[in-house]
């Protein structure tokens, strides 16, 4: 939350305080295995190729460039939400 583009974006202390406590409880609740990515130039962004490989998801659904344009080393689609929703019409 600390990236500015995700600061403009909150909208209140009270919403983005939820959302960190959130977190914070499924991260204490479940941490999964650390991987090294290397195709992901921020590291900060690793956790979520984390959290897809140990839960065996069928896509990462982001805007982020550094997922959306770099080889994925996962059998998982990294699409954008525009893209799932597509996805989800098809029969």
């Amino acid at each position: 939350m600390r990236y500015p583009h995700i600061e403009q974006r909150v909208s209140s202390a009270a919403k983005a305080f939820e959302v960190a406590l959130d977190l914070a409880l499924m991260g204490r609740l479940y941490r999964t295995r650390r991987f090294d990515w290397p195709s992901v130039p921020d590291p900060n962004d690793g956790w979520m190729l984390d959290l897809a490989f140990a839960a065996r998801a069928d896509f990462i659904v982001t805007w982020d460039p550094h997922l959306l344009h770099r080889p994925n080393p996962l059998p998982t689609r990294v699409v954008e939400p525009r893209q799932l929703v597509a996805l989800a019409r098809l029969p």
